[in-house]
């Protein structure tokens, strides 16, 4: 009959570390525990039971140092049958049975191990192993080093699947438990990083400085100084005739603590707000950039098309000058060769004195008859347009027109010419 001590109940060595007792007593109440067996029959919820009755009582006792040392201490005297019962269950069945007939001779026993050189070499192998395991943990250290708090709790739920994949394996169940744990503590440690982060931010950066401030001394300076010293007086008087006890002090901490906290929340506001409004300003910084680079080729070009603008405009107004001075050398040229003199002289006002003049020509040509009318009219005054008998008729009509004598004399050779012509 086999020897069940509470190694073998929550499937340990007795040189397992506590990590490893806790770790396996909590991959086993994940199976046994009476809240996971709700679900189950009546018998298989008192068989659970009983079984999670005996892995508590192993825990109670493995996990304080003293009780397991006392258990150990009682142990120790039956470890020898506890070994020579195994040996006698774990013994193949030809060796047990005598009556039955053997084919084969019996297989001789293995011979124990205990010269010091065959210890020595067994401990050299553990050893390599042990550091085989610690640099494969190193390896998956740095591994998991890359990942962040939410990669972690991944990596619990899966290894907590798996413990659940090898409930018929306890060796797997416990390594898988361990490896949990090793989870849980490598999450523990980065919330704790977190937290002592979040605590620099929330601190000042620069403490003031306790020394006392040094002012400039003045003439009423003792008056001050005795007034402070009264005001000081006063002050501890009054805080001695305040005081209270020590326990109604207490609850005023938490407000300064929340107001310490409210502060650091207000800092990391403000520096967020900052670092945002630095990023809105060199956004618009560079939005101002990308636009003045694509106006730049828009406002060349309307700069050009102005430029050309104004040089057509240059050239039509030196064209229109050029044209008004061939115009006035015109009317110069024909005024010279008219005889006249030049415009903006003394002798250009002749030319008015002809303007006026030029009806009246107009009128004595007018009334100088024609070939077909002398021969007709005979005798006719151009100013009356009636026949006059005598030249001293001709001349008293002529006396009464208000004309120019230069004119009245050539109408006068004029009408002495026709009588000549017709006499």
């Amino acid at each position: 009959m086999s020897v069940t001590t509470h190694y073998t109940t929550l499937g340990l060595v007795p040189s397992a570390a506590p990590e490893v007792v806790r770790a396996a007593y909590k991959a086993l109440a994940l199976i046994y525990h009476p809240d996971k067996t709700s679900s189950l029959a009546a018998e298989e919820r008192a068989s659970h039971a009983a079984v999670f009755r005996e892995v508590q009582e192993a825990y109670d006792v493995l996990r304080n140092p003293a009780l397991k040392a006392a258990y150990d201490a009682e142990l120790e005297p039956h470890r020898n049958a506890i070994e020579k019962t195994r040996s006698t269950y774990q013994r193949h069945p030809s060796t047990r049975s005598t009556t039955k007939p053997q084919s084969t001779p019996p297989r001789k026993r293995s011979v124990k191990l205990t010269t010091p050189e065959e210890k020595a070499t067994l401990r050299a192998k553990a050893r390599q192993s042990l550091d085989h395991l610690r640099e494969k943990r190193v390896e998956r250290d740095i591994a998991d080093a890359q990942l962040d708090i939410h990669g972690l709790r991944d990596m619990v739920h899966i290894w907590e699947q798996l413990i659940e994949e090898n409930m018929s394996d306890p060796a797997m169940r416990a390594h898988c438990a361990i490896r949990v744990h090793e989870y849980q503590n490598k999450i523990a440690d980065r919330e704790q990083q977190h937290q002592e982060w979040l605590s620099k931010m929330a601190t000042a950066k620069q403490k003031p400085s306790s020394s006392p401030q040094k002012h400039r001394e003045t003439p009423d300076a003792p008056r001050k100084a005795s007034a402070s010293s009264q005001g000081a007086s006063l002050s501890c008087s009054s805080a001695s005739r305040l005081q209270v006890p020590r326990s109604s002090r207490v609850p005023s901490s938490q407000p300064t603590h929340n107001s310490s906290e409210q502060r650091a929340r207000d800092r990391v506001r403000a520096d967020a707000e900052r670092v945002r409004a630095a990023e809105v300003a060199a956004r618009s910084e560079a939005r101002a950039m990308d636009k003045a680079q694509r106006e730049a080729p828009k406002q060349a070009h309307l700069d050009s098309k102005a430029a050309a603008v104004r040089a057509e405009k240059e050239k039509q107004k030196a064209k229109a000058q050029a044209q008004a001075q061939k115009e006035a050398d015109r009317v110069a040229k024909a005024r010279a060769k008219a005889g006249a003199a030049p415009l903006g002289t003394v002798g250009a006002s002749v030319s008015s004195q002809s303007k006026n003049l030029a009806p009246l020509r107009a009128s004595v040509v007018d009334a100088t008859p024609s070939k077909s009318a002398r021969t007709s009219s005979g005798k006719s005054c151009g100013i009356c347009g009636s026949e006059h008998a005598t030249f001293r008729e001709w001349r008293m009509c002529q006396s009464k027109a208000p004309v120019d004598p230069r004119a009245d004399d050539q109408a006068f050779l004029h009408t002495v010419r026709l009588q000549g012509t017709s006499c």
